[in-house]
């Protein structure tokens, strides 16, 4: 399911930078310079994102990049995302379209958010349980 919501990660596959510009997490290695890299970042990374500094199995630092700005928010991915979303909310930052039911799951998951269902999700949810006949009904 997350391949299917997250932007590909290989840097060689064709529409990487458009992907890319809207990602939830940046990589960069050990010593990297998170406000150098925020200056210089590709001008497509619109949104506010996590920038997670080290090994990339486990990285040291996590930062949150807004457009030219640094926050350091710790070495726990966790409360890095909650931060993250503290900024979206604050902010009144609208999540990137693709992205958005990862981060609404995200949500629930991080920050225990009860899960909004639309009204389509609720009358599809309706109309499968009226066309499902139980044990003992009878088909008319």
């Amino acid at each position: 399911m997350l391949e299917k919501l997250l932007p590909p990660l290989n840097l060689h596959t064709k529409g990487y930078q458009s992907a890319q510009s809207h990602a939830i997490f940046q990589f960069a290695g050990a010593g990297t310079d998170p406000i150098n890299l925020a200056v210089h970042k590709d001008p497509g990374l619109t949104q506010p994102f996590l920038l997670a500094v080290g090994n990339s199995n486990q990285p040291d630092q996590y930062y949150i990049v807004a457009d030219f700005s640094v926050i350091y928010v710790g070495n726990d991915v966790v409360r890095a995302l909650y931060r993250l979303f503290c900024l979206f909310w604050v902010n009144n930052i609208s999540y990137y379209p693709r992205l958005a039911p990862f981060y609404n799951l995200l949500e629930v998951l991080v920050i225990n958010k009860t899960p909004v269902c639309s009204v389509k999700t609720v009358l599809a949810a309706i109309n499968a349980v009226r066309n499902t006949a139980c044990v003992g009904d009878t088909v008319d």
